[in-house]
């Protein structure tokens, strides 16, 4: 082989071009790496504020929402029972008030720096904390035979109408804001462009070293590449599997727990309208939000083995966002539920309709109240399974970014080595 040697005269010899050129390429793999890690940490502080913070305001605002519903329609019970009262409703009453309560902290635990969230936080408790002092005067007011009962207990509904529920519905509307956005994370872009870069960087320094000194390959150089290469796919694969998990998260599990949180609302909504003295047409409405049409055994059969849900409401809206045999059958369960509590319901409105007070407040505190905890009993089981799936699916993204910083920084000084070592055979021919 042909020894080369320095040009006399020249100030700026080949080997010094060389030297420059490796410098240059390994910093570029440093900067690209260090851009890579940095977008990658990026990402991964999304996907960790989506399981450790977004996705859990998500899941407790929906269950404070059911807990706050139930109390209400609990303490309307409590009231419809006349001056002896429910111990068993008031029992429910007291329970889901204190559920309500907890979730609101744990709500304010998890909810980072969003000032917005908190001082709706901040509201509910003070709404929830009026509320209970109504309840309270409002059974004191039964108790006595006051006439303003009625009038007490309504104001007390207007408070979780008018601002407890408005208040968590802020929370809810910034966490899913939040929730899209670290789910469409664009830091995966600009991690895959720095390592590209470098990519083409070592390529380049490759074609310059072979047109040069007339060598086609240069094996520690084509490894190198072949490294970043190899990174950008990993990369690659990473994301994807990141946002496959996120997309289960989201359009399965989260949009079935939205819709049973949408189930319930209008479902206590339902029962809230049966046990006032004065029902409005909300019940009949919430009712028809539920389920539009005539429920039947065979039907609900027919849904729970695969059929498919033609029918409008959002009992069946859960049926069709049900992706696995277990969800459809704890969907048509629901169903079930549902269609004894409108048998039990329809008989307190014949009783009440007819000026039976009497009957009307023993179906409501026996076979009316025994379905709807039934129904609810079986919402709270759908949802389990669901809140269950959108907490793995979300843990599962995590896992998918568990050793992508690491790897970034491990494939970074390899290739910058590699590179280095390739630039390196080329300058030891000159001593």
């Amino acid at each position: 082989m042909a020894q080369l040697t320095n040009t006399p005269g020249r100030s700026f010899s080949t080997p010094d071009r060389v030297r420059v050129v490796a410098l240059v390429t390994i910093a570029i793999i440093a900067i690209a790496g260090f851009g890579a890690w940095f977008a990658s940490d990026q990402l991964v502080r999304d996907t960790d504020r989506v399981a450790e913070s977004t996705g859990e305001v998500l899941i407790l605002t929906q269950q404070t929402n059911a807990s706050v519903a139930e109390a209400d329609v609990s303490a309307r019970a409590v009231h419809l029972a006349g001056p002896d009262g429910d111990p068993a409703q008031r029992r429910v009453y007291e329970q889901a008030l204190e559920r309500a309560g907890l979730g609101l902290e744990r709500i304010a635990r998890v909810l980072g720096d969003d000032d917005e969230s908190h001082n709706a936080v901040a509201q509910t408790l003070t709404a929830l904390a009026r509320y209970s002092g109504q309840i309270e005067q409002a059974r004191a007011a039964s108790i006595t035979g006051s006439a303003d009962a009625a009038a007490v207990i309504d104001s007390a509904s207007g408070l979780v109408s008018n601002e407890v529920l408005p208040q968590m519905a802020v929370v809810t509307a910034r966490a899913q804001s939040r929730f899209d956005e670290e789910v469409a994370s664009s830091w995966f872009v600009y991690g895959i462009v720095a390592l590209l870069c470098a990519a083409i960087t070592v390529l380049i320094g490759h074609m310059w070293l072979s047109k040069r000194f007339r060598r086609l390959l240069n094996v520690p150089l084509a490894l190198s590449a072949l490294v970043l290469i190899g990174l950008i796919a990993f990369v690659t694969l990473r994301y994807s599997a990141q946002q496959e998990a996120l997309d289960v998260a989201q359009s399965d599990a989260y949009a079935s727990i939205a819709t049973s949180d949408q189930v319930q609302q209008a479902a206590y909504e339902f029962q809230s309208g049966l046990l006032t003295d004065a029902p409005s047409t909300s019940a009949v409405d919430a009712g028809a939000a539920l389920s539009a049409g005539e429920l039947s055994d065979g039907r609900i059969t027919d849904l729970a083995n695969g059929a498919q849900a033609t029918e409008a409401g959002l009992l069946f809206d859960a049926i069709r966002l049900s992706d696995s045999p277990g969800e459809r059958a704890a969907s048509s369960a629901v169903l079930t539920r549902w269609k004894r509590h409108l048998e039990s319901s329809s008989s307190l409105q014949q009783a009440r309709a007819s000026g039976d007070s009497d009957r009307a407040i023993d179906l409501a505190r026996g076979p009316v109240a025994s379905t709807f905890n039934g129904f609810n009993t079986a919402v709270e089981a759908a949802l389990l399974d669901n809140r269950e799936q959108f907490v793995a699916s979300v843990g599962d993204a995590a896992d998918a970014l568990r050793w992508l910083r690491l790897s970034i920084v491990a494939a970074a000084v390899i290739a910058a080595g590699l590179a280095w070592l390739g630039f390196s055979l080329r300058i030891r021919e000159y001593r």
